[in-house]
């Protein structure tokens, strides 16, 4: 039996939350869910923003299922629980999987799964004067080709049929030489159409063709702008899952924040975390039910069902309550 760690988080969290477990409840009877705390509200209440007793359920989990965070801009003792998370359980890739659900909301027509490493941050550092800054990256070169064999793997397991690299486009940068030689020598052998392009080639490809546009690797900030620029064109972050994943374990949580004066208003439109539990089922071997998932948010959306996000009027608890009549009746 798979065992889910569920940390609700803040805001409304533990209401987009709670609208997955349900569905998951009535998708399958074989995992184990198991509430945690953590968050602001938490770190308000004991002083922690990830009790160890939290870290303890996560270690005997295969996956997390969370909610948004508050992050406080003026506590600077608060530690972020998601960064936390992903190192505890050694997490390696960011996914996030955009789709034009709501066709006449989407100036673009894409499904597309944006991949980069998950500890993927850029080092800046100062020269000359204030003004100035030069930003680099070091990765060694094992590491590069880890990044890319992990997004190889999970783009065949999700049948993708092209993946891309993402890069700058600088060819004077030895580092971007050799992601580029890493990136090929590691396709080699996949059924996968694949090729490297620039940042620039890749934003105007999404804009003129974006269904040619399949699963893309690339590194930060590039890969977390155009993903969100790519959930912006199609609806917005509601709409969007993220999963930190390595081959055995993953974190799952809605693009979008925890967004607290929304919270018990039941108009919080909750499919960024349906979505995440349809990824997560895909993830943990429960593919049908994963895919019973994904067909019953695209059948709500195409029955009319929204919240007022979308142009709608249906409440977070009705929208619950149509996805589970469809996967129990999906005619």
């Amino acid at each position: 039996m798979k065992k889910i760690a569920v940390l609700s988080g803040d805001g409304v969290g533990p209401e987009v939350t709670t609208a997955a477990v349900s569905v998951l409840k009535a998708l399958t009877g074989d995992i184990d869910m198991i509430s945690a705390d953590c968050g602001y509200e938490c770190y308000k209440r004991t002083g922690e923003s990830l009790p160890v007793s939290t870290l303890e359920i996560i270690d005997e989990c295969d996956a997390v299922l969370m909610g948004g965070i508050t992050i406080p801009t003026d506590d600077r003792s608060f530690r972020n629980p998601i960064t936390e998370i992903e190192r505890r359980m050694r997490l390696e890739l960011n996914i996030r999987r955009i789709e034009s659900i709501i066709p006449e909301l989407s100036s673009i027509d894409i499904d597309a799964t944006f991949i980069r490493n998950a500890s993927d941050d850029v080092n800046v550092t100062e020269i000359n004067d204030i003004d100035s800054v030069d930003v680099t990256r070091s990765y060694l070169y094992s590491e590069m080709d880890r990044t890319f064999i992990a997004s190889r793997e999970y783009a065949e397991r999700n049948d993708s049929k092209t993946i891309l690299f993402a890069h700058e486009g600088d060819p004077a940068s030895e580092m971007e030489s050799m992601s580029i030689e890493s990136f090929h020598r590691c396709m080699v052998g996949t059924s996968m159409s694949s090729d490297d392009v620039s940042i620039p080639e890749l934003a105007s490809r999404i804009l003129t063709k974006p269904n040619t546009i399949d699963t893309v690797i690339s590194y930060n900030p590039f890969s977390d702008v155009l993903s969100e620029m790519v959930a912006k064109l199609t609806g917005g972050t509601y709409l969007v899952p993220c999963a930190t994943i390595n081959r055995t374990r993953g974190l799952f949580r809605p693009l979008h924040g925890s967004n607290p004066d929304l919270a018990g208003y039941n108009a919080t439109n909750p499919t960024a975390s349906l979505r995440c539990a349809a990824m997560m089922l895909d993830f943990l071997g429960y593919k049908d039910e994963g895919n019973k998932l994904w067909e019953a948010i695209r059948s709500a959306y195409k029955r009319g069902f929204r919240t007022p996000d979308v142009g709608g009027g249906t409440g977070t608890y009705g929208f619950i309550e149509q996805i589970v009549k469809i996967c129990e009746n999906p005619n």
